[in-house]
């Protein structure tokens, strides 16, 4: 859809070509200083989905002070409403919180991973056209 993709994990198997053939760029690192990778946050786009809740939250914590273009976290609702819970007793804000497009994705009763999938690049176009 004409991004220009960096992968971020914690797993060096994940961080690689052979998993993400398409990505820009490919970063191993700690998921608790997300933020020290975006260099533009303005105009940057940011999708959350780790390979675990915690991890999620640790994202999200870093992401959301950004002024991102736009945030996303893939999750359940129960999911998004225990990492928001948890976040504002860490003390981010509700404001903050608010511009996190949770669950990801356009409501378009997506529930095969490609569905999934379009339903977040449709989501991801819409906040880029606008």
């Amino acid at each position: 859809c004409g991004f220009a993709v960096t992968v971020l994990d914690n797993r060096a198997k994940w961080a690689s070509p052979d998993q993400h053939p398409h990505a820009s760029k490919l970063v191993e690192c700690d998921f608790n200083n997300a933020d020290t990778y975006i260099a533009h946050p303005e105009t940057a786009f940011a999708v959350i989905m780790t390979s675990g809740h915690k991890f999620d939250e640790n994202v999200l914590k870093s992401l959301a002070p950004l002024p991102l273009k736009y945030l996303g976290m893939m999750g359940s609702q129960n999911k998004v409403k225990q990492v928001f819970q948890n976040l504002i007793t860490q003390n981010i804000s509700s404001k903050q919180l608010a511009r996190v497009h949770a669950p990801i994705g356009l409501p378009i009763g997506s529930h095969t991973p490609w569905e999934i999938a379009i339903s977040i690049c449709g989501e991801l176009v819409k906040v880029r056209n606008i």
